[in-house]
């Protein structure tokens, strides 16, 4: 899904989820932004993610969930990968922050698989990355069998639930949502704040946390 799919509501002023405002609107919405949060913690950033990430579309997209408030991180962080855009470095500096928050070896500040959560303790390959395999499974979600990675990596979580919401399956969202996401993500992003040097990471991990209480 583009960002262009959104311009029979983009507006100027931001929507609000009080307005009247389409369910399927709602659910295009979540599917947009589910995938983009996927991109952003399932691989090192490129041009096509960072040009996705500050368009006016995606804050009115966020703006469908979150208020003035919760959304001043986002507007920020837009505000700064702007600025940053020509910098020699600026990739160099991105892909480094991507790397130390989600490909660091040995012992990480923030783990990104829900069974370290499920656990509590830094262990892959549990009984709750067997549940999520087999809430993928039920909804026809595959995935790769050859990859090394958990299927309980958030990217793979967020990329499920856009693929819930480009099927209209509200219902198979909001089990999935409480029996998993819920119960792990927020205390992820928490972990992220105390990455060091981190702006960028620090300020989608704050969005994602808001935008998952009111998806």
């Amino acid at each position: 899904m583009s960002a262009t799919q959104f311009d029979g509501w983009r507006s100027t002023e931001r929507l609000d989820m009080n307005e009247n405002v389409t369910s399927e609107i709602q659910l295009s919405t979540q599917e947009w932004l589910f995938a983009l949060f996927a991109r952003v913690f399932g691989a090192e950033p490129d041009k096509e993610l960072i040009n996705d990430l500050v368009l006016d579309e995606t804050l009115s997209a966020l703006a469908l969930f979150l208020n003035d408030e919760e959304l001043k991180d986002f507007a920020a962080m837009q505000d700064s990968l702007k600025a940053s855009l020509l910098d020699d470095d600026f990739f160099e500096r991105l892909g480094a922050e991507y790397f130390k928050a989600l490909e660091a070896p040995g012992k990480m500040i923030a783990y990104p698989w829900e069974s370290v959560y499920a656990e509590g303790a830094p262990l892959l390959f549990q009984k709750s990355t067997l549940s999520v395999i087999e809430a993928y499974r039920q909804d026809g979600f595959e995935l790769e069998l050859t990859t090394n990675v958990p299927k309980d990596h958030i990217s793979y979580e967020l990329l499920f639930m856009s693929l819930l919401a480009s099927q209209n399956k509200t219902e198979n969202m909001q089990r999935f949502k409480d029996a998993h996401l819920i119960n792990w993500v927020p205390s992820y992003c928490d972990d992220l704040q105390k990455l060091p040097d981190s702006e960028y990471i620090c300020a989608i991990a704050r969005t994602l946390k808001a935008f998952l209480k009111k998806a």
